[in-house]
């Protein structure tokens, strides 16, 4: 039983649906799909390193655990020569609800790490940190910061991944204990709260100025410091509550605008739906991450795009050496045509379906398995879903198209609909749920 909970446990490892790429395992993880966002702005990026256009201001937009964070970890890796990539995760360090003043917060402490990362002079940090605090005191509600930006340093830092740093200067921020991290990531998120809100009140007009430019003083002596301009990856909002939320986080684009290096930010596929969001096309550029396409018009499969995510597979598995007949190839095509072409549910019935081999004391998956992974997504889903919410997600499986209204725009946003870029952009219910919502329709008459 020890050698097979060993043999499982790493399996189960290398399915793990939660589990981001780090940049040393991109390229032999990597699995390429077409019209790629980190290949589209990988060129866009190098015009502008070379002066062609300002800083780059994008939005890359997809479904929840559609790959974003992956698309971001291998941007960062093929702009280590022109940039300093600095990549942040928004999901933990912002509160729910929180504006944009509280994220220009966030990049301006992971500023002051990638400048510790870098090992910048002690003596050189002690004016940017008091810039800092002077800055963030003055739109904050709790007054001086000073005392505690120490830990809002540290506690960002596991929330940062600052690419290219030479192996002989490792990063200057003391370790933590996990303990103290998540106290400090606390106090991150409580001191985001006191920010929320703060660009709205014209009172604040001046001190949101010199904030914007506190970030970009850092920024400039990161590129004294290194010889290249710094590339902020912000991943997370589409993790935040709701779709207000990230509507939040987005309400001053006009700030993100001012900072003097391109930022890529991730958000969910509403961002470019939802008419909230439109007004903000004139501020970024968009890319969009859609759902591997592994259904064509009318909803039949498609063997294409099953193929990325096999290949996907396929990478993993070879990788971690685990058995070549670990799952059949017909079992591996039916969970990528069942998961709407998200990445992060193809893991996820691979996961399941593993750990019912495991369970039944099996060595490989079966198709049973495979249909209890399947069902584990099918009910889980099924368990948020109303009769209001059936009868809209009926009327995308026989239109093909989004209904409107906000109802339709949070089914987009939790992963309830897909959106396929085969032909015409087109929609359709989670493929988990397709047989139950027919079912529905036809009792319905």
């Amino acid at each position: 039983m020890a050698d097979n909970l060993d043999y499982w446990r790493r399996i189960l490892a290398v399915l793990d649906p939660q589990r981001s790429l780090r940049e040393d395992e991109i390229e032999a993880l990597y699995a390429p799909r077409p019209e790629a966002p980190s290949e589209q702005l990988r060129n866009q990026l190098r015009l502008a390193a070379v002066g062609f256009g300002g800083p780059e201001k994008v939005l890359m937009c997809g479904a929840r655990g559609s790959g974003k964070t992956t698309e971001l970890v291998r941007l960062g890796r093929l702009m280590r020569d022109d940039y300093v990539p600095i990549r942040v995760d928004l999901a933990a360090a912002l509160p729910s609800g929180s504006g944009t003043v509280p994220l220009l917060a966030v990049f301006a402490i992971a500023g002051l790490h990638a400048l510790h990362a870098w090992k910048a002079p002690d003596a050189d940090l002690v004016e940017p940190r008091k810039r800092l605090d002077g800055a963030l005191s003055a739109l904050s509600s709790v007054g001086e910061v000073a005392s505690g930006l120490g830990e809002l340093v540290s506690g960002v830092a596991p929330l940062v991944t600052v690419f290219g740093v030479p192996a002989a200067a490792s990063v200057g921020v003391t370790g933590v204990a996990m303990g103290q991290m998540g106290l400090q990531l606390q106090k991150l998120r409580d001191f985001a709260r006191t920010l929320r809100g703060a660009e709205l009140d014209p009172a604040n007009i001046e001190q949101t100025r010199d904030l914007v430019e506190t970030v970009n003083g850092l920024f400039r002596q990161l590129q004294a410091l290194t010889g290249r301009p710094a590339l902020l990856l912000a991943d997370g909002l589409d993790k935040q509550d709701e779709l207000e939320d990230v509507f939040a986080a987005l309400e001053s684009p006009d700030l993100i605008q001012r900072i003097e290096v391109p930022v890529v930010l991730t958000g969910p596929v509403n961002l470019r739906h939802d008419p909230r969001f439109r007004g903000l096309r004139n501020h970024f550029r968009n890319e969009i991450l859609f759902n591997v396409a592994v259904r064509k018009p009318p909803g039949d499969a498609h063997a294409e795009g099953e193929q990325v995510l096999m290949d996907l597979y396929e990478r993993r598995r070879a990788a971690a050496a685990l058995p070549k007949d670990l799952f059949q190839d017909s079992d591996l095509r039916h969970a990528a045509s069942m998961s709407a072409g998200i990445v992060r549910d193809f893991l996820s019935i691979l996961y399941d379906a593993g750990l019912e081999a495991f369970s039944e004391g099996r060595d490989i998956v079966t198709s049973e398995d495979l249909a209890t992974g399947v069902r584990k997504l099918r009910q889980m889903m099924q368990m948020a879903l109303n009769s209001d919410r059936i009868v809209l997600l009926g009327r995308v499986l026989k239109k093909r198209v989004l209904p409107p209204g906000m109802e339709a725009s949070r089914l987009l946003y939790e992963n309830y609909v897909a959106c396929y870029p085969n032909g015409d952009v087109w929609y359709r219910p989670h493929e988990v749920l397709v047989d139950y919502v027919t079912r529905n329709q036809e009792s319905r008459g």
